[in-house]
């Protein structure tokens, strides 16, 4: 079974946690995409009663990561076949290709024969809001000592930020008690 964002933190910086689909014809194909990570070991993430049109154990992929939704659509990249590349699988079929073998997709130009309706799905990568992520750790670990520090000599008497900063940390401090931490 595919594990969840299991790779190293530069990997997950450079990857987006999700991707938003929509405007496909082939409608289980829209929605959000979560990111997981395929293992070595790992078998495709379809259902296995789809093994048998075609997938198996083996298929050589070119990128350990992928993205799914709750329809089973797997947003995943493969090394070989008439629809190798970046392409959008429903129930072990490829629905839309073309996306080239890149470390990300970008855009999918081709839609399969009989498999799928126009119009081609848009793309777009989530990815996280790594400051909020920062304020937030700040917030909850009440690490204002720091922030404190660091502005230190923008609230000195005449410093440019004096009295805004220091009703903001006036603030930020009443939320957060160092008793029974």
């Amino acid at each position: 079974r595919p594990q969840p964002r299991s790779m190293t933190m530069d990997t997950q910086r450079a990857l987006p946690i999700a991707f938003d689909v929509l405007g496909a014809g082939l409608g289980p194909a829209n929605g959000r995409y979560e990111l997981l990570l395929k293992a070595q070991n790992t078998p495709l993430p379809f259902d296995r009663r789809w093994l048998g049109q075609g997938w198996d154990e083996d298929t050589t992929w070119a990128h350990p990561h992928f993205w799914q939704n709750k329809h089973g659509c797997v947003l995943w990249c493969h090394t070989h076949g008439p629809h190798a590349g970046w392409g959008i699988s429903y129930q072990g079929h490829h629905r839309y290709f073309g996306g080239g073998n890149a470390r990300l997709p970008t855009v999918l130009p081709r839609t399969r024969h009989g498999m799928a309706t126009d119009p081609l799905p848009v793309l777009s990568p989530v990815y996280p809001d790594y400051w909020q992520m920062v304020r937030d750790h700040v917030r909850l670990r009440g690490i204002f000592f720091y922030w404190m520090d660091r502005t230190q000599h923008l609230m000195e008497p005449g410093g440019a930020r004096q009295q805004a900063d220091l009703t903001d940390f006036k603030r930020d401090a009443r939320c957060f008690s160092l008793e029974g931490a």
